[in-house]
């Protein structure tokens, strides 16, 4: 198959290049598939049967629940499915987080020995021996001479009421320097230190948190030195027992102490190497003089390969990740009775390794003599206080290298995370020693930086499914396209008419002309092929093309890990591959990161949103509810609508029912009313337009207490021209603005009719008022809605008279001027709307003139007695001015003579 398969390939690779102008990445993939290279990939592959591994794959995990639940995507409406869905992401039993607290001292005699234990083992257990032996050895390390106080995590497997479960150590221990108080607590002790340590075993893998919470229990512990009073190792006991809400705990507190900065720091891209290796399965050593530095390290580099320390954490949003990442085959499966975890690994465990199941390790030791033991055969050796990563087989450095894809992740981290270190934080960082408030900013921090290699393996675990599915198939679909295209090609050149397809062989084989077209066709089914079949195979090793094949083809077909992924990876998670066809109507079930789970293909599915308590069932465009749908509720279907959507949100015509709040019938646009609908609300009722949620433009607005207003809208509120009719019949009909009558408008009552001038809801400026009980109309100036009466106002009567001057109670009183229809005329004072006779007029005018000339006449004379004392004032004045003028001539004559 291999020469044929050359051989048509280069006679077509010529006439493809003159047809084509190939860019260079094609160019290099047309060389490639040529070469022996994809052949041999391509060999390994079959040899190792994974097509017949993954033919009939079903679900695994998570997705295969959902799948016994939901058979199709129209269930997950079913109120009992959905009630089953939930359970799923409900605990199934309280787990205790913390197991027993010890004191452990060292003899000089006996060794390491436990002092005291809270609660008893034998209450727990009876597995003691064996959790004795463990103990006693990590919580005082080899390296307890290597640094006067320090502390050290480690793990191992227990028989706990009848199970075997596995256990979590914090150990804090310290060098003490003897006093005469010691002594005298104990005689025994003859030697200038002793060593001291407290050791916490847990259920649970949180390291740092328990080891935080162990701080200032351990503090106070040590600085009391009365080792016979054990009271404060109780209190903390039932303290953190009581005070755990494990239920409840954060992911991130998984990831307390781990010092990513660090790791790359030390290693620099080295760090990806090294993530391959333990995905690979390799015999690894990690090695440092000091206890809490391998340690950091361990549990930093596991959590950046997602999924992998949560161990058998039981929380809320440790089920919500675990649904998320089972989609695509994580957590790994690494840490097997094939391939051990040791965070804590001491002289006096060799033996463990000796076994005939065990065919890898990760171990983590401050002994140097661990470290170069050969009898171990270690593949990779870790030197963290030197910085050194040794890979001791040839075979494995090309299966470690790194592609351009880990050295733009290590560029990305250098540049946003080391640059910026000062030398404070650079010695710090090489002991591997947290940076407090190192970055405010996510881009940078450490939680960005594993979030961004989670995406990386998720993203390559995708194209590698892809691959791995598609090379299932591969031969049907060459098959299955090549005869498409034959077919179509045929009828395009007219050499056969769809009507001929179906001839018989008989007359085939007797005339001419169909024999030559028969060999055609199979002539051209025949290159068609081999063009499906490069293109095929093109596509299938560009997924992959982009990191170490290498590596990958090692690893799911040697490794015991790679081969368990193959056997629990979902198909929903091709789709997030970039060669996936978008327009596939394959059916499968998805699993996101926020719990949310889709069924069905890329075009019509249902999803569930179950922390949001929603669901949806319509049309999707990647993953996003767009075009028709359905939208509801969970469970109790208080919220419901159904209509179209667009990029995840209400867009288009559509019903939206809130149960108890409203109902709108409408158009809307990004998740917002817009456009033409019907609201109920509270008991009103809105028919009209929209603009971005408020009523805008023209509608009518039915009020619970049945009052109506039909006409313009802004914002919500009344804005324009509109009618307003209360429920007791009242009707405006006028200029609104702001919610309020303002401007020209008509408000008709019972009792009266008003049309002029309102502002802020009140009459206010000129206006005309019409008495319903006399029918007159008057007309004048109002202010804050009532009738200003210190002016002149105009009353039109019934029988068109008309009067104009002033008025009181609504009736001429005081002057005024009234004209009847027939001419005649009333022109005086008027009082409570009678006009007064003109004799009394008279008298009171000619009395009133009499008392004012008399007035006027005192006046003027004292105008005239005013005027007469001036005159004579004057004269005296000029006379005095004349004989003094005079006297100056008198004098200067006299001069002269």
């Amino acid at each position: 198959m291999k020469k044929w398969l050359q051989k048509k390939l280069n006679q077509r690779l010529s006439d493809d290049q003159n047809k084509h102008r190939l860019t260079r990445k094609e160019r290099y993939m047309r060389q490639y598939l040529n070469s022996e290279k994809c052949y041999n990939y391509w060999e390994i592959m079959t040899s190792n049967n994974l097509i017949q591994v993954n033919l009939n794959r079903e679900s695994q995990g998570f997705v295969k629940q959902i799948q016994e639940i939901f058979k199709s995507p129209e269930q997950i409406f079913d109120v009992e499915l959905q009630q089953k869905l939930m359970e799923l992401y409900t605990l199934q039993e309280d787990q205790t987080p913390v197991l027993a607290i010890f004191a452990v001292g060292f003899h000089h005699k006996r060794g390491s020995e436990i002092e005291y234990c809270y609660p008893e083992l034998s209450q727990l257990t009876n597995d003691i021996e064996n959790i004795i032996n463990i103990v006693t050895t990590c919580a005082l390390p080899d390296a307890v001479h290597n640094a006067n106080e320090d502390y050290l995590y480690f793990n191992f497997d227990a028989q706990i009421k009848e199970q075997k479960k596995q256990l979590f150590g914090v150990t804090c221990f310290k060098q003490i320097k003897v006093t005469e108080e010691l002594k005298k607590q104990n005689p025994e002790l003859t030697r200038g230190h002793i060593q001291k340590a407290i050791c916490l075993l847990s259920f649970v893998p949180l390291f740092g948190y328990i080891k935080s919470r162990l701080e200032p229990t351990i503090q106070a512990y040590f600085q009391l030195q009365d080792f016979k009073d054990m009271s404060i190792l109780n209190y903390a006991f039932d303290s953190i027992l009581q005070t755990f809400d494990l239920k409840n705990v954060e992911i991130s507190a998984l990831y307390t102490d781990t010092n990513l900065i660090g790791l790359f720091w030390i290693f620099k891209d080295k760090i990806f190497k090294i993530l391959k290796a333990v995905q690979y399965q390799m015999k690894i050593i990690i090695y440092s003089q000091s206890s809490s530095v391998c340690s950091r390290f361990i549990i930093s580099l596991l959590s950046l390969i997602p999924g992998l320390l949560n161990f058998n954490l039981q929380s809320k949003k440790s089920l919500i990740q675990a649904s998320f990442l089972s989609n695509f085959g994580l957590p790994f499966k690494i840490f097997t009775e094939t391939y051990r975890l040791f965070m804590h690994f001491s002289v006096t465990d060799i033996n463990m390794l000796q076994s005939s199941n065990l065919k890898g390790y990760l171990i983590g030791t401050t002994s140097k003599f661990i470290k170069g033991l050969n009898q171990l055969n270690p593949e990779i050796i870790i030197d963290i206080d030197t910085g050194e990563l040794n890979i001791l087989k040839e075979q494995h450095k090309k299966l470690l290298n790194l592609k351009l894809i880990e050295k733009q992740l290590y560029s990305a981290i250098n540049t946003d995370c080391l640059k910026t270190l000062d030398q404070n934080q650079q010695d710090q960082l090489k002991k591997l020693i947290p940076i407090q408030n190192y970055k405010i900013t996510f881009q940078g921090s450490e939680d960005w930086i594993r979030k961004i290699i989670h995406d990386h393996y998720i993203k390559m675990l995708s194209e590698i499914s892809y691959f791995v599915i598609n090379l299932q198939t591969f031969d049907e679909r060459i098959n299955k396209l090549t005869a498409i295209r034959t077919r179509k090609s045929m009828i395009i050149k007219q050499e056969i008419s769809p009507q001929d397809s179906s001839d018989d062989d008989d007359n085939e084989s007797q005339d001419p002309q169909k024999l030559e077209i028969k060999k055609h066709k199979e002539d051209l089914v025949e290159e068609l092929k081999i063009k499906e079949y490069r293109n095929l195979l093109y596509d299938l090793m560009r997924v992959i093309r982009k990191h170490n094949r290498k590596g990958i083809i090692y690893w799911i077909t040697k490794t015991e890990n790679g081969l368990n992924w193959l056997k629990s990876f979902d198909y929903s998670i091709i789709t997030n591959s970039e060669c996936f066809d978008k327009n596939s109507t394959v059916s499968f079930y998805k699993v996101f990161d926020n719990a949310d789970i889709y069924i069905g293909n890329m075009q019509y599915g249902g999803l569930i949103q179950l922390f949001q308590k929603r669901v949806y069932l319509g049309q999707i465009q990647d993953f996003l509810k767009h075009g028709q749908g359905r939208y509801e509720k969970l469970i109790d279907k208080k919220f419901q609508y159904k209509g179209q959507f667009k990029n995840n949100k209400f867009h288009g015509d559509g019903i939206l029912i809130v149960v108890n709040e409203f109902q709108y019938n409408g158009h809307f646009e990004n998740n917002q009313f817009n456009g033409y609908g019907n609201l109920q609300k509270e008991n009103q009722i809105y028919e009209g337009w929209f603009k971005n949620g408020f009523y805008f433009g023209t509608g009518k607005l039915i009020l619970p207490n049945k009052d109506v207003y039909v006409g313009q809208f802004s914002d919500g509120l009344f804005q324009g021209e509109g009618q307003y009719v209360w429920a007791n019949g009242d009707i405006y009909k006028g200029i609104y603005k702001a919610g309020k009558r303002h401007g020209m408008g008509i408000y008709q009552t019972k009792q009266y009719t008003y049309e002029g001038e309102w502002v802020d809801d009140l009459k206010d400026g000129f206006g005309v008022i019409t008495l319903q009980e006399n029918n007159c109309k008057y007309q004048g100036q109002f202010q804050k809605d009532e009738i200003v009466i210190n002016q002149e106002i105009i009353i039109k009567f019934p029988d068109d008279s008309i009067y104009k001057g002033q008025i009181k109670n609504y009736q001429p009183h005081g002057k005024g001027y009234l004209q009847f229809i027939d001419g005649k005329i009333q022109d005086g004072n008027f009082k409570e709307g009678n006009f007064i006779d003109q004799e009394e007029v008279k008298d009171k005018n000619e009395q009133i003139k009499s008392n004012q000339e008399n007035t006027n006449q005192e006046q003027k004379d004292q105008t005239d007695s005013q005027n007469q004392s001036e005159q004579n004032l004057n004269q005296t004045i000029n006379q005095n001015e004349q004989q003094q003028q005079q006297q100056q001539i008198d004098d200067s004559s006299n001069k002269l003579i």
